[in-house]
């Protein structure tokens, strides 16, 4: 688990993991099922990043009724719905109806994730990119603050499998937001950089 954590903040090494992915996934153990939800948002992400198209579909798929039935406040709600942003445009108004409701309105956070930052990448995904950038400078503005002492993820397109045609959409318009994703100056460093300051 440990591995999957850093996998998954960092953005990189999916490749490594997933024979853990597929164990945990076939193994269902019933001691472990309370993590079942994470455990297939988590799959869904590395499989997308690796280009098993049709295994992150179905990933996701698995993960879209918890994410309609369950409140934003249950546990793992957040970083949930944070990782099953894939570069598709499948269920994307389920997943935004949703994360805007649940997460963004009451403002939950989890650490490497953020609300704005995901509803960026859901504007990008469907051609609204002037929203896209809005909610992509208020990620930023909310890394910078370090809101409740939470460090946001990098805003690049290498953060949760954002790469042209990761999970086969290959057209000008996906083209065109990886570009302005590529374009965002990652908030990693500066959030480092605001952090040391603050505790000098």
């Amino acid at each position: 688990m440990v591995q999957w954590a850093s996998t998954w903040s960092r953005g990189e090494g999916h490749g490594l993991v997933l024979a853990d992915v597929d164990r945990f996934l076939a193994e269902d153990a019933p001691e472990a099922r309370w993590l079942r939800a994470v455990e297939w948002a988590f799959a869904a992400l590395a499989y997308a990043y690796e280009g098993r198209v049709d295994d992150a579909l179905r990933a996701l798929e698995r993960v879209l009724p918890v994410i309609e039935r369950a409140a934003g406040w249950a546990l793992n709600y957040t970083v949930v719905i944070g990782s099953v942003i894939l570069e598709r445009r499948d269920h994307t108004d389920v997943l935004e109806r949703n994360l805007r409701h649940k997460t963004l309105a009451p403002d939950f956070r989890f650490p490497h994730t953020d609300a704005r930052l995901a509803l960026a990448q859901l504007c990008a995904l469907t051609g609204r990119f002037d929203e896209a950038r809005e909610w992509f400078e208020k990620a930023r503005h909310a890394s910078m603050s370090g809101g409740r002492g939470r460090c946001a993820p990098s805003l690049t397109s290498a953060k949760h499998g954002w790469r042209c045609g990761a999970a086969g959409l290959e057209t000008a318009s996906a083209r065109s937001h990886c570009s302005m994703l590529r374009a965002v100056p990652s908030s990693r460093s500066a959030c480092r950089g605001g952090c040391a300051g603050r505790r000098s």
